[in-house]
Formats: structure tokens, sequence, C-alpha cells
């Protein structure tokens, strides 16, 4: 009576905390559940039998004629517990939905029905690794006394986040008492650019929501996380001009969503953001007031983290062809600190950020660039003195549709090497991923229940990739160092090995002196 939940963990380290994931529970198994909880027909029935016996099977007829199944009040939860143990973990259910889904087969595809019930529970899964849990329907769930905080408040042992009236979150750090105000308010710009650069008509109009009165709603309030809706209907100019030099006076409304979420012992706040884009030729951002005092940001790239001025070094007369990029790339994170104290925005496939030089040191998240061209006019850019490539309207750029982001919110103390910020976004951006196993499909397997293969341990040794080598049967482990301070590292395996070696990108031994192995074979210590 009982599927199987297999979480995988890709983060070297293990995963203690909340895990949203989807439960494709099969429609046989739960018609095969639910007529197993009706009461047993008696040996044969006659019409001389007992009237409650004739009463005690009937519905079981019906029910196999027509079976309930979720949303029904039978199937109120699911009961999930870790396998192997007796006691079922406390259960946030989020949401149910029948679908179709497919899968595969040794004879090719198939199809099923199903009823994907989305849930949120505490998890403990190892090191690059996996977790397997017992998950059956629940018609009458365990509901574990929850915390009941005041309207449009989220807290937990490290933030509180309240909700303004306009929308904006204050955040107060726990650990250090600092607060951070109006987070994640929104901006809208025109953009004459292109696909190459923004560039700003030359009369611009730019809106924002401070002082709009969005529709907040409470949409869970469990043991696992607390999450809240603010919803905008947000008229903004249709597009530019036909001399693309200022927005025209025409509105059109545009649905903005933000669900706003704090997980049982996060330090982070996660972010949401649904935006149904009708208008064109604009920017779309959102804005963290930092208040933090300092004249430098800090994020992420490939192997490194860079540093670079908030006001841009200004292009000299003569050498002028476009203006000083104000705007910078990350790949997951940004961050600001003063050395004390520090606020990091992560984000999913968000890559450009500014810092605003004001004394509040917004940061500036670019959400959309709605353009017209490959490339602008002379006429059209105020930023640059041609644009990058060839004048061809690109309609398919203005991206007339609807969008969903995913970012994060990280108070921390110290600066984003002694906080190693990294670890929240890594953690953000690549949550487990989860599989379903109904117990007619279990085989005898050797495995434990849970079981990690490969942990890195060492403040900022950030793990790159693991691979099998080109040649041979060794195990390609790559680790950087993004700090300016050396680290040490220990590698951690499932499995005893031979040997290990220092080898370069190309796999190649190099001079080094071969690191340290432990006696058992299974740790490899560095640095």
């Amino acid at each position: 009576d009982e599927v199987a939940l297999v979480l995988f963990n890709s983060l070297p380290w293990a995963w203690e905390g909340v895990v949203t994931a989807d439960v494709d529970l099969p429609v046989d198994f739960l018609n095969r559940w639910a007529l197993a909880q009706r009461p047993q027909p008696p040996a044969a029935l006659t019409a001389d039998s007992d009237y409650l016996d004739i009463y005690r099977w009937r519905p079981h007829l019906e029910w196999a004629g027509n079976p309930p199944i979720q949303p029904d009040p039978a199937f109120r939860s699911l009961q999930i517990r870790a396998l192997g143990e007796r006691d079922a973990l406390p259960v946030q259910l989020e949401s149910q939905a029948r679908m179709t889904q497919t899968y595969s087969q040794e004879s090719g595809h198939t199809l099923q029905q199903v009823v994907r019930a989305r849930v949120s529970f505490r998890a403990s899964i190892p090191a690059l690794g996996y977790a397997t849990y017992a998950v059956r329907p629940d018609a009458k769930p365990d509901k574990p006394a929850a915390q009941r905080y005041p309207a449009n408040v989220l807290e937990n042992a490290h933030l509180r986040v309240e909700i303004a009236a306009d929308g904006t979150l204050t955040v107060t750090d726990r650990a250090t008492g600092e607060v951070y105000r109006r987070l994640g308010y929104f901006e809208d710009g025109g953009d004459a650019g292109d696909g190459y650069n923004y560039s700003y008509p030359a009369r611009d109009r730019v809106y924002n929501t401070l002082g709009l009165a969005p529709r907040i709603s409470r949409l869970a309030d469990g043991p696992a996380v607390q999450r809240y809706a603010i919803e905008y209907d947000w008229p903004l100019p249709a597009a530019l001009d036909d001399r693309r030099q200022q927005r025209q006076e025409a509105l059109v409304t545009c649905g903005l969503r933000v669900v706003v979420s704090l997980a049982a012992d996060a330090p982070r706040v996660d972010v949401e953001v649904t935006f149904d884009n009708r208008a064109r030729d604009h920017r779309l951002r959102m804005l963290f007031p930092s208040d933090v005092a300092t004249d430098a940001s800090r994020s992420d790239t490939a192997f490194d983290v860079v540093t670079r001025p908030v006001v841009p070094v200004p292009v000299s007369h003569e050498a002028w062809e476009e203006d000083p990029p104000a705007t910078y790339p990350m790949q997951s994170w940004m961050d600001l600190s003063d050395g004390q104290r520090g606020l990091c925005l992560i984000t999913e496939g968000l890559p450009e950020f500014e810092v605003l030089d004001t004394e509040a040191r917004e940061v500036a998240v670019t959400l959309l660039r709605a353009v017209a061209y490959l490339a602008g006019t002379k006429a059209d850019l105020q930023t640059a003195n041609a644009g990058g490539g060839p004048n061809l309207a690109t309609p398919e750029a203005q991206i007339q549709r609807t969008l969903t982001y995913r970012l994060a919110i990280l108070p921390h103390r110290g600066t984003w090497d002694a906080a190693e910020v990294w670890r929240q976004a890594l953690a953000h951006n690549t949550a487990p991923q989860s599989v379903v196993v109904e117990r007619s499909l279990f085989r005898a397997g050797t495995q434990p229940p849970a079981l990690g293969f490969l942990a890195i341990e060492g403040r900022n040794a950030v793990l790159s990739a693991v691979k099998r080598a080109e040649a041979g049967d060794a195990l390609i482990v790559r680790l950087y160092n993004p700090s300016d301070d050396p680290v040490e590292a220990t590698i951690t395996l499932a499995q005893a090995i031979r040997d290990a070696a220092f080898v370069g990108l190309d796999e190649q031994p190099t001079n080094e002196a071969a690191p340290l192995l432990s006696d058992d074979g299974r740790q490899v210590q560095l640095g």
C-alpha cells in the first residue's frame, strides 16, 4: 500500500532541510489502495443474507464501479516515512492535480493517469546521493501544531519577513538584528535599445510599484513552508511611439504575481515572480534597497568572483563610442557587503544586475528587456554611437507571453566568502530531484535506503565537476577556490580507491606531489 519516493541530492554536502517534491501517484495504485480500505465481503451473499452484511458490502461494489481519486475527502494528505523507519514525518500538502504522464518501459513509451501531489517535508539526503521514502495516501492526516504569525508575516529561526501594503518586504536578520526595508519593488522604463545594448528613450517615463495596493493572500502556513502571494494589475505604456523617442500614452494592463516563501530553518527568502508581458519596448527590473555602505559589488563568474565598482569609470570624450556599462553579469548571485553585514541576491537564469549610486545602494535585477531590433540605429540609441549589427526587426524579442522568474534574498554577516553565500545559491538552484516507483515494480536490491557517493568538506572549496575520465577507469573530481585565501579540502567517497593524483584540465598528471589518502582509502586530503 505504498510507493517509493527516491530523492537525489546533487550537492557535495548532505541536504538537511525542507524538500518540495511532486509525487505522481498512479490512478491504478490509488484504486487498489482505496479498495483495500473497504470492508471485505462475506464468503457469500444471498437474498437471505443479513441486511447489515449487504449494507456493508454495497459501498465496496459502488466504489469498484466508480472509484473516487484525489482530490477526495478519503485522500486528505499523504503519509511519508523514511524507508526503514516506522514514524511518519510531518507533511505539508501544497496542491493536487490529475494528469497524464509518459514513462518509459523496455517496450517503449507508455501513458498512465496519475494524481500529482506536491508536498513539502523535511528530508535528509546524503551528499551526492539519494534517500528513499515510503508514501501512501492518508484519509486522516496528522496535523502538527503550526505556530501562527500575524497577517502578512513569515518567520523562522533565522528571518522575519513582513509584507507591506504596497507588496514590498521588510526582512529582519535575527542573528544580527539588521533590518532591510522596501525589498522587492518593481521598476519599468522604456527601452529604445536593441538585442545588444539597453538604451533609454530620449524622453522616458519610468513606472514603479511603490504606492500601489496589490492583493495579498496567504497560500500556506504549515510546518515546512510559509507562503504568501502578492498580485498586481499594473498598467504600463503599450510601446514606444512611431519615432521611438518616448513611450505611448496608451496603457496595457500587465499581470504581476509574486510568491514569497520561507522554509523552516532556511536562512534565505525565496521569491517567484510571474509577469504577463503585454507591453513592448520596455525594461522590467526588480529592486532591492540594501543600505550597505560600499563602493563595490561582487558577483560569481566561471571559477571566480569578480569585484566591480558601483560608479562606472567614465569614457573620455575622444574615445567615446558607447557609455560604460552600468549593469554587470552574474552567474547565480551578487553580493554587497561593508565587511560587517551583507545582502546577497540569488537568481536562476537572470544574469544582469546594477547597483544604483544612491544612499540606499539599490540592487536592480533585470527581469525582462523587450526590444524591436537586433541592432538599433543612431536615431534610436542614446547610449551608443551605433548598433552592434544589422538593423533587423526582431518581433519575437518583444517576448509577448507570460514569464516566470526565481530569486532569493540572503542577508548575512561579514563578507561573501566568510558567509560562503555560494552554498545557498547552489542549494536554491540545485534542489533535490525526485522519482516515484511503485512497490509492485520493486526488485531485490543490494544498496541501502540512503547512500552518499561523494562529499566535499572545506571552506570555499567549490565542486565544479564529477565525471568519468576521458581515458581509463579513473573518476575526475574538479574543485576550485573563488576566495583570495588558500583553502584545504577533504573528498570522502563511498568506496575505497587505490590511489589519487593531481591532474590538469586535460586530465594528464601534473608534477605536484600526490594528495594524502586515508588508510581506509575513502578520504583524499587536499591543501
